[in-house]
């Protein structure tokens, strides 16, 4: 299934959740290259994940 989900997407995702700019870059290098985030927490304590 494709989507029109990318990096910049998932890199404003987790910067809207108040994300750091290097963990939002890391979590969107992980959701290109995988299409899944994995669990990760943000610093409210809130658990996301970003998937296809």
């Amino acid at each position: 299934m494709r989507t029109n989900r990318g990096w910049v997407w998932a890199y404003r995702k987790a910067r809207g959740w108040n994300c750091s700019w290097l963990h939002s870059t890391l979590t969107a290098t992980r959701y290109l290259i995988n299409g899944d985030t994995g669990n990760f927490n943000a610093p409210s304590g809130a658990i996301y994940r970003l998937r296809y």
